[in-house]
C-alpha cells in the first residue's frame, strides 16, 4: 500500500480522476467514466475498487461487494483489494469475515503500517481484542517509539479483563514520559 508504488501513467491518472468524481458526488458521470474504463482493461482490480466506492455512494452494499470480491479476484495478493474488502466487510457488520480478510493482507504485507493500522481497526469494530492485540503488538515492534500502539495494548489487555498487563504498560509509557496523559488516566 506504499505511495511509491503508485503508477502515473495515463490510466492510473484516469482511474484517479474517476476517484475524484465519485468523491464529489458527480456519481452518474464516474458510472460512465468508470464503465467506459471497464471495456478498456477488464481485468484491471482498480476499476473494482472504484466501482465499490461508487456502488457504496449510491447506497448499494451488496453491489460493493461484488465489486470489491472481483478485484480481489482478479489479484489476491494485491493488499489493497483485500484490505478494501475487509473493511468493507467490518463497515456491513459481517465482522468474522472481516477480521479472516485482515487476517490475509495482513499475511501479505506483514511489516506495513498502514495496512496493520487497519486491521487493528477492523479487529476493535469486531471487539476482538485479543486479535487487534497480535498486530498492535507488530506495530509496537515496527515503531518502538510510538506510545499510541502501546497505550492501545494496554486498553486491549483491560478489556480482556487482564489489569496486570494493562497496568505493566502504562507504568512503562508513565517510565518513558511522566506526563502521559492516556497512562496517567488508563492507570
Amino acid at each position: 500500500m506504499s505511495i511509491a508504488a503508485i503508477p502515473s501513467d495515463p490510466f492510473t491518472r484516469r482511474l484517479q480522476k474517476i476517484g475524484q468524481m465519485i468523491a464529489n458526488g458527480d456519481l452518474p458521470n464516474a458510472a460512465s467514466e468508470m464503465n467506459a474504463a471497464l471495456k478498456e482493461q477488464p481485468n484491471d482490480p482498480r476499476i473494482y475498487l472504484l466501482g465499490m466506492r461508487l456502488s457504496e455512494a449510491k447506497g448499494e452494499p451488496e453491489r460493493a461487494l461484488e465489486d470489491v470480491r472481483k478485484a480481489v479476484s482478479l489479484n489476491p495478493v494485491w493488499v489493497v483489494s483485500v484490505t478494501e474488502l475487509a473493511m468493507l466487510l467490518s463497515r456491513l457488520g459481517r465482522h468474522d469475515e472481516a477480521i479472516q480478510q485482515a487476517k490475509k493482507a495482513a499475511a501479505l504485507e506483514p511489516n506495513s503500517i498502514d495496512m496493520l493500522t487497519r486491521a487493528v481497526d477492523i479487529a476493535h469494530s469486531a471487539l476482538k481484542f485479543d486479535v487487534a492485540l497480535g498486530w498492535l503488538a507488530r506495530l509496537a515492534d515496527l515503531r518502538p517509539a510510538n506510545a499510541h500502539y502501546k497505550a492501545l495494548m494496554a486498553h486491549d489487555h483491560r478489556f480482556l479483563g487482564d489489569n496486570a498487563k494493562a497496568l505493566a504498560i502504562y507504568q512503562d509509557l508513565l517510565a518513558a514520559n511522566p506526563l502521559d496523559t492516556v497512562a496517567l488516566l488508563g492507570r
